[in-house]
């Protein structure tokens, strides 16, 4: 092995970022209570509960409320979570758990409408009978006869009545067309929930011929109105279309996401709160407690209380005076932080619509908090605000290493390539301008390559040597570290 030289500091290896610890103590009881149990039990990264049990909360509350940030400023209270995790991590034990009590919501309101329905479907098919029998005495009947049995027809038409159909909550696998019509039936209203990735397969345009179509995604996101009109279907006809996702694919699907440009470009991506937390594959004893049973129900009683509210009219929930400031620091913060140097510079789509998202959190952090009351007769507290900007700190960081998974950083993504090259040409030392020259396809100019060389300086894989006075003009030369090349003995 090679001894490193005492002036060289190991490198930073580029391998994304490291998150910081999800922050505790955010989620009012028996929620917070039911997330560490939830995770504890199944051994999973508390991220992934506290964010699933946020767009549970969001499933019942979307359409129901919105949170008044200014006078002329309303934000929607529907989520959209992206938890990264591989495989065998116990994704779908969480979920489960999570979408427990909407199950059981909809196999209550099924037992509830079954007999009306069938009352309604019988009903009918009388209706439709005597119909058909009209008809047929119609097509003989002499003029005089004739208007009196075509006012019956009518008469009897008018009678028939709509089915009711069984309310949905949540939905797994399907295609935009069909997701328009499934909110149009449940009030203009719907969750995807699920730790699969064919929802992006279907929204890059599996069925239809790789056309991607994200009108209504887009427009559930926020809350606004959609028209479709098909020749082939009814038109699909919503005021206020809403849609929360709660998603847990692996980490590779997010480095897939990044190959459909029209995602990034319409700002799909930009629209979800991603975390990646930390695998604790073989680190886990397989032997914890199970969720008690006084959990499941304090937690069940909370979302069935949110599900319980009916109202036509969306209530409005205003912030305090003091949330209002704190939320409106905090957002100076992240403007000031899309300017071109900013820590969001190049993610500048994601951290422009995280005021909003930080709304919305607050807002559903308050509306679990009186679950049992009137939320929209009661403030949104100072504290609650706080705790949503604990949380979008820290989806900040997960949000970088997502995006630095997907390859949304060039300057990184160019660190890694440099990288790379150098390691395939057992470099010592090289050139700025050869390094550039072997690049050319990725850097049009030399400038634009200073910023990943920068990275890789930052990091202590190169460093600058003095320059080599030559004839024309004197070359840049960069050392490699030694250490680079350890890992390889």
């Amino acid at each position: 092995m090679i001894n490193p030289p005492i002036n060289w500091e190991s490198p930073i290896q580029i391998g994304g970022f490291s998150v910081p610890k999800w922050p505790e103590n955010v989620f009012p009881e028996p929620i917070q209570t039911f997330i560490n149990d939830l995770s504890l039990s199944t051994e999973t990264p508390i991220e992934l509960a506290s964010l699933t049990v946020l767009s549970v909360i969001a499933t019942a509350s979307q359409g129901k409320f919105k949170v008044q940030i200014k006078e002329d400023y309303f934000e929607p209270v529907n989520i959209w979570t992206c938890i990264a995790l591989p495989p065998g991590s116990r994704k779908s034990a969480v979920l489960n758990k999570a979408i427990a009590p909407l199950i059981a919501w909809e196999k209550q309101k099924l037992n509830e409408l079954t007999p009306i329905i069938e009352n309604v479907k019988s009903k009918n098919q009388t209706l439709e009978a005597r119909i058909k029998e009209f008809r047929r005495k119609a097509a003989s009947a002499k003029e005089k006869d004739f208007l009196q049995i075509t006012n019956e027809i009518s008469q009897l038409e008018n009678s028939i009545e709509k089915v009711p159909s069984p309310p949905q909550l949540w939905t797994q696998d399907v295609t935009a067309e069909n997701l328009g019509e499934i909110m149009s039936l449940n009030k203009e209203r719907m969750a995807i929930i699920s730790d699969e990735s064919g929802i992006f397969d279907l929204m890059s345009g599996r069925y239809s011929s790789g056309i991607p179509n994200l009108d209504l995604y887009l427009q559930g996101h926020s809350s606004g109105p959609v028209r479709v009109n098909r020749g082939s279907r009814e038109p699909i006809i919503m005021n206020e279309a809403v849609l929360t996702f709660g998603l847990v694919p692996q980490p590779e699907i997010l480095k897939g996401i990044t190959n459909n440009k029209i995602f990034r470009g319409r700002g799909l991506i930009a629209r979800y709160l991603f975390a990646i937390p930390p695998s604790n594959l073989g680190y886990r004893t397989l032997n914890t407690k199970p969720l008690s049973d006084n959990v499941k129900q304090a937690y069940f009683d909370v979302i069935t209380n949110l599900l319980k509210i009916e109202n036509e009219e969306t209530f409005i929930i205003k912030l305090s005076q003091d949330a209002f400031k704190y939320w409106f620091t905090y957002s100076r913060a992240i403007e000031i932080n899309m300017e071109e140097e900013g820590q969001f510079a190049h993610m500048t789509d994601w951290a422009g619509k995280l005021p909003g998202a930080i709304a919305r959190t607050a807002s559903l952090i308050h509306i679990a908090r009186y679950s049992n009351q009137n939320p929209h007769l009661i403030e949104i507290s100072e504290d609650d605000m706080k705790k949503a900007v604990k949380m979008a700190h820290v989806l900040s960081e997960h949000a970088k290493a997502a995006f630095d998974l997907m390859g949304a950083d060039p300057a990184l993504e160019g660190a890694r390539n440099i990288l790379k090259w150098i390691k395939r040409n057992k470099y010592i030392t090289f050139t700025f301008r050869d390094c550039h020259h072997a690049h050319k396809s990725k850097f049009k100019k030399a400038k634009d390559m200073e910023d990943s060389i920068d990275i890789l300086k930052e990091r202590y894989f190169i460093r600058e040597k003095d320059k080599e006075i030559k004839p024309h003009r004197p070359s840049r030369i960069l050392e490699v570290n030694p250490q680079l090349y350890n890992e390889e003995k």
